[in-house]
């Protein structure tokens, strides 16, 4: 069994195990955006999951036309994320959900939720466009209000104790995550980068003990596993950017592709990659608990406020950028591709800013506007290859 198949096997136990524990009474949370704190949804006691991967894990009814599902709600020009997740229904059986926490980030977002709540108990939380001392005031606030959603939803208490426990759990992670991240320069590293970065985007599918213990196991293949012929590890490494890549996986209509999928595209170009959601996870830490003298809650507010994976917020798409350069410089990337779904203006806006900062130091760079459906696949394939030709790249293995 390959590694892949070792993690697909995660996310169908995943979604089996989400069905029994809600038969058997488990409460089961969902959310859209990275602003929403893992560390309070793991204190609550909670089974908990992403919106993306909640669509993705039990999809729609038969009965959604997918041609039509989108443009009975949506603007053609809305982004590809709103239209492949936007479900008013799952199919089933599935989970209840208990308690949606939706993050107000853009246009296509708040449209999706003028329909979302008609059916789910969705909990809106506001996100502030600027910093200031009112703005970070009000952002404390909704960070402590789904705190008290939560103690209300499960009758107990979210104290400073469990917080702790869950904010030095997540640190744990994202140790494990840097050294799995750090490895793949190593000759013999086992992994190929897509397999890397499905396994983080399993830190939103799965709740911290399990997900902690997926990354123990993954260390142990890895040391027991070393890449026999390590000559592919010489490989050119392109930077992935966009919102494939942050905004995952897209999964009600059939007929479309996701960031992985994108990954494992450009792996086949003689090449190796990193993601640009990496940055995150290498650039910023979180403060240590016992050195922090205020309010748990609002340490992780600021926290998740200035260290976003989405270009949100105009304040913060600076360093936004200045990360990526620094991702790129460490892996010492010479390529840059940034993924942008049509009608995204967003990140589009963060494109061009990123393309200043990358070629300045040497990256080549090449923004790509995609729609998500597969049937350009192909002529994906051919832009992906004449700007790697171009560069001097060897072509597509075969």
């Amino acid at each position: 069994m390959t590694f892949k198949e070792k993690l697909d096997e995660v996310v169908k136990e995943r979604r089996e195990s989400l069905l029994n524990k809600s038969t058997a009474g488990s409460l089961v949370i969902t959310y859209i955006t990275h602003y929403v704190p893992l560390e309070i949804l793991a204190a609550s006691g909670s089974e908990y999951l992403s919106w993306e991967w909640l669509v993705h894990l039990y999809g729609v009814p038969d009965e959604y036309a997918e041609s039509q599902v989108p443009d009975l709600y949506f603007p053609k020009d809305f982004c590809a994320y709103s239209r492949f997740n936007f479900a008013l229904q799952l199919k089933e059986p599935k989970p209840q959900i208990d308690r949606f926490y939706l993050v107000y980030t853009c246009d296509p977002v708040t449209k999706m939720s003028e329909y979302l709540d008609r059916v789910y108990p969705i909990h809106y939380v506001n996100l502030p466009r600027w910093k200031s001392d009112n703005s970070m005031k009000l952002w404390y606030n909704e960070i402590h209000k789904i705190k008290q959603s939560l103690q209300d939803l499960t009758g107990s208490e979210i104290g400073a104790e469990k917080l702790k426990n869950a904010i030095l759990t997540e640190k744990r992670i994202k140790k494990k995550l840097i050294d799995l991240c750090m490895m793949r320069t190593k000759l013999d590293f086992p992994l190929k980068s897509s397999d890397l970065h499905m396994l983080l985007q399993l830190h939103y599918l799965m709740d911290q003990e399990s997900y902690e213990q997926l990354l123990d196991k993954t260390l142990a293949y890895i040391a027991d596993n070393p890449l026999e012929s390590p000559a592919g590890n010489g490989l050119p490494i392109v930077l992935l950017l966009g919102a494939p890549f942050v905004e995952e996986p897209p999964g009600v209509l059939g007929d479309t592709f996701c960031g992985q999928d994108i990954v494992e595209f450009v792996e086949s170009f003689n090449v190796k990659v990193i993601e640009e959601p990496w940055r995150e996870i290498i650039s910023n830490s979180m403060p240590e608990p016992s050195k922090y003298d205020g309010d748990l809650i609002e340490m992780l507010a600021n926290h998740y406020y200035e260290c976003p994976l989405g270009a949100y917020m105009i304040p913060n798409t600076d360093r936004r950028v200045k990360e990526n350069l620094e991702l790129a410089l460490l892996f010492k990337a010479k390529y840059a591709l940034y993924f942008n779904y049509k009608g995204c203006r967003v990140f589009l806006a963060e494109s061009k800013a990123s393309e200043e900062a990358l070629r300045e130091r040497g990256i080549s760079f090449q923004h790509i506007q995609i729609s998500g459906e597969k049937s350009e696949m192909e002529q994906l394939r051919t832009r992906i290859e004449s700007f790697l030709y171009t560069m001097n790249r060897q072509p597509r293995s075969k």
